[in-house]
């Protein structure tokens, strides 16, 4: 299993879906060097240094605020459903060890939750949207499996050259009408 991270959340207005992307997280022994053989720490950075793969996931628009919204920091005025979950798993003293995508099957990616309980570890099924909006309300780790991130994954270089992609869902975000429910 590969640890990853959320890189970004988009929206694809022709397709009028939203696109989460996971990025490979950096290993220790995979920091970005500079020349000089100090640790180069523009290279971390999204724009520059090591060219890792993005998993894009399309995700419904409720999932997408829910990821969004906690990627910014931003509070909602009551709890998210996600929110509702982390609260209901702690109150029963269990612990999400880790969320994970694990198998792509006919164009569709599935997920689980990982939870250690009093009386033992289990796992849920689960969209990867709502995995991974639960793993950064919990700061839990993400995981994808290797096969899927091999069939599915692009580079982060082809995915710059686009352009912005956070742009098109915060634009789309901020000018919802007010009876939507992805209002941020």
């Amino acid at each position: 299993m590969l640890p990853v991270e959320v890189a970004f959340v988009s929206y694809d207005p022709r397709a009028q879906t939203a696109i989460v992307f996971l990025r490979e997280r950096l290993t220790e022994d995979e920091s970005p060097i500079a020349p000089n053989g100090s640790e180069d720490k523009e290279a971390g950075d999204a724009d520059a240094g090591t060219d890792r793969r993005l998993l894009p996931i399309c995700i419904g628009l409720p999932e997408a605020h829910a990821i969004y919204t906690q990627i910014e920091g931003k509070e909602p005025a009551r709890p998210m459903t996600h929110d509702l979950l982390a609260n209901v798993i702690t109150s029963f003293g269990g612990t999400v060890r880790a969320v994970v995508v694990h198998t792509l099957e006919n164009v569709v990616f599935h997920g689980r939750i990982e939870i250690d309980t009093g009386s033992g570890h289990m796992e849920l099924d689960s969209r990867p949207s709502d995995a991974i909006a639960l793993a950064l309300r919990v700061e839990s780790p993400i995981f994808v499996e290797e096969a899927v991130m091999e069939e599915s994954a692009v580079s982060e270089s082809d995915i710059r050259s686009i352009g912005d992609p956070d742009d098109s869902l915060k634009d789309f975000l901020e000018i919802a009408d007010e009876d939507s429910y992805v209002k941020v």
